[in-house]
């Protein structure tokens, strides 16, 4: 079958590794049950908004962000779903939301743009859509999409690693430390790092997502003499986590990927991706999302933000020790339900792929 798979990779961004292994996991998943698929890649990050040609096309698959919706990403989404619906061509997509921050508690306050949302409204009744998280399932839902359930973030599923044991490190010699998407964390890196090395006198790394994460790095951080390494590009470059003995940080797809490889990890959520993956499954982690700005959001305000970025140490180290302590109880169970999430929600999603 030809699929035709919409991607949030910036090819010419930020080369966000996390987003190249949302495409290549859905990719694996499919490959794994049709083995002669073929899939053209739609790049809905393209700076021109242009239809692919569909003629051929059996089936149109994806990730795909409906809020907040960026003016490219969404025209590009609304121009190839509305000719799909016209074509009946069987869409199959995994809805995400994406704000920086936002917690569960303030989806009331959220709204879909109301050309997608009729547009998706509309497709949820003939197609079958799902969500990546609890947190946009609750916004499909009071927006009127009907999603057939909530089946985690695809990256999670690798068919080589479902259903095996964890891999407990023996001891803690190398710590991964990703850096947020926002700055403002940073010193909150450099706060764990000293902590962590002071503990446990392992070797902290710090680990870059994107591009733009180099031009983050503030000057204290480089003073620490910590080791860098870039992870930017692709997804393969994020088999370096498989050197590590556990990962504590900030971006959502440095835990996932630790997750999927069976690896300890303790997640800082910094926007409603990564809370909404924590809230989905329970995971080992804590929201570090500034509790004034859930308040405010949706209303017009203008803050010095530096000083609500104050990093609750206590929080996150308390979530650390219990999880070395108690041999990753909280990983081992977060993993248990992740298995359980792909044999009963997400394997039914990918067999009824094209049918």
């Amino acid at each position: 079958m030809n699929y035709l798979l919409l991607s949030t990779y910036p090819y010419s961004g930020s080369l966000n590794s996390g987003d190249d292994l949302l495409e290549k996991s859905l990719i694996q998943l499919i490959k794994n049950k049709d083995a002669h698929a073929r899939f053209i890649i739609k790049n809905l990050t393209d700076a021109s908004v242009t239809l692919p040609d569909l003629s051929d096309i059996d089936a149109i698959v994806g990730t795909v962000v409906i809020a907040p919706y960026w003016s490219t990403q969404k025209e590009n989404l609304i121009l190839i779903l509305e000719t799909a619906l016209q074509m009946n061509i069987p869409i199959h997509l995994i809805l995400a939301s994406c704000f920086k921050p936002i917690t569960v508690s303030a989806m009331h306050k959220v709204s879909l743009d109301r050309k997608l949302k009729n547009l998706l409204c509309a497709i949820s009744r003939t197609n079958v859509l799902v969500t990546r998280d609890l947190f946009t399932l609750k916004l499909a839902q009071k927006n009127g999409i009907r999603c057939k359930s909530c089946i985690g973030d695809i990256a999670l599923y690798d068919i080589d690693y479902i259903g095996k044991p964890m891999q407990t490190p023996k001891s803690i010699k190398t710590v991964a430390l990703s850096m947020p998407h926002n700055p403002l964390w940073n010193p909150a890196v450099i706060k764990l790092a000293k902590r962590i090395k002071q503990k446990y006198g392992c070797q902290c790394v710090l680990t870059l997502h994107g591009i733009t994460d180099l031009n983050n790095i503030a000057s204290d951080i480089k003073k620490l003499h910590l080791p860098v390494i870039d992870l930017s590009g692709s997804a393969a470059k994020l088999d370096y986590y498989q050197n590590v003995d556990m990962h504590i940080g900030f971006r959502l797809h440095a835990h996932i990927y630790c997750l999927r490889i069976r690896k300890p990890s303790v997640l800082s959520a910094e926007d409603s991706r990564a809370g909404g993956h924590l809230y989905t499954f329970n995971g080992a982690g804590y929201d570090a999302t500034p509790k004034i700005i859930n308040l405010l959001h949706g209303t017009k305000f203008c803050l010095p933000l530096q000083k609500y970025y104050n990093f609750e140490m206590r929080h996150i180290w308390h979530i650390i020790k219990k999880e070395i302590i108690s041999d990753f109880n909280i990983t081992r169970k977060n993993l248990q339900l992740i298995d359980l999430y792909y044999q009963k929600k997400t394997k039914p999603f990918i067999d009824n792929i094209g049918c």
